[in-house]
């Protein structure tokens, strides 16, 4: 049975514009490619459909516009906000109105599971509230059982590589490792490391280093939790074919990774 989920329109937007929340990177084509084949149904409101076009209209045009808008009509399921769904969301007590009406469109379809990365919004209401890469990490592990290897392939101009990978920290805490890379030029390319607490943590520990390491073992640069409880980044550049460590140290940690750009 294919799993059903309902979209914070924010999120949504996010996800079309390929942005990250609060620090969060994910792969917004690996979600696509759930939506296309059919291994998830997302639903969003037609006020959300609405907004998202006249967005991207008012950025980049009407072409781009309407191709979008056929992507989204062609893997999104739309829900009707009818004058009944605005006024039982205005009696909800939740601050964001629109977040109302999407509890409000989520419950009449039965739908328990919202995507969201305002789960401040949503506590205590009954739902299961989910990050997009909690999604995608439940379903690649579904249907890999395997972790994304940690040598990339030259994908083209736009999103060169993403890698994403489990950390323990010790104390049934459990952290990932994402990265990402954009080019720069032909051959240089923008690297970014980050280590963030998984959805289900408020914070990382506080003694964890995040550490870039180059071919010759010298530490390059580094980043620690204190000064930052949710998240470590770090950013570099490099050429295609140098490779990396990255190192994550604590009091009970101690992981190390070679990567090759």
């Amino acid at each position: 049975m294919t799993k059903k989920y309902f979209f914070d329109w924010k999120l949504f937007l996010n996800l079309i514009l390929n942005r990250g929340c609060k620090n969060e990177i994910y792969n917004a084509e690996e979600f696509w490619k759930l939506l296309e084949t059919k291994q998830i149904c997302a639903y969003l409101t037609d006020v959300a459909q609405s907004r998202t076009y006249e967005d991207i209209k008012a950025m980049s045009g009407g072409i781009l516009a309407d191709s979008i808008a056929r992507r989204i009509r062609s893997t999104v399921q739309t829900y009707r906000v009818t004058p009944q769904i605005r006024q039982e969301a205005r009696l909800l007590r939740i601050e964001d109105y629109e977040s109302a009406i999407e509890v409000v469109c989520a419950r009449q379809l039965g739908i328990t599971s919202l995507l969201t990365h305002r789960p401040e919004l949503f506590q205590r209401l009954g739902f299961q509230l989910l990050s997009l890469n909690d999604v995608i990490r439940h379903h690649l592990n579904q249907t890999t059982g395997l972790n994304r290897p940690t040598s990339f392939q030259f994908r083209g101009t736009q999103s060169l590589f993403f890698n994403e990978i489990p950390v323990s920290l010790g104390q049934n805490q459990v952290g990932y490792l994402l990265i990402r890379g954009d080019s720069a030029t032909n051959r240089e390319v923008d690297v970014e490391v980050l280590l963030q607490a998984s959805s289900s943590q408020e914070a990382l520990p506080i003694d964890l280093n995040l550490k870039l390491i180059d071919q010759d073992h010298k530490v390059v640069m580094e980043g620690n939790s204190l000064l930052s409880k949710h998240s470590i980044v770090l950013k570099f550049s490099g050429e295609l074919g140098e490779p990396f460590i990255i190192q994550v140290v604590g009091r009970n940690v101690n992981f190390t990774r070679d990567f090759v750009i």
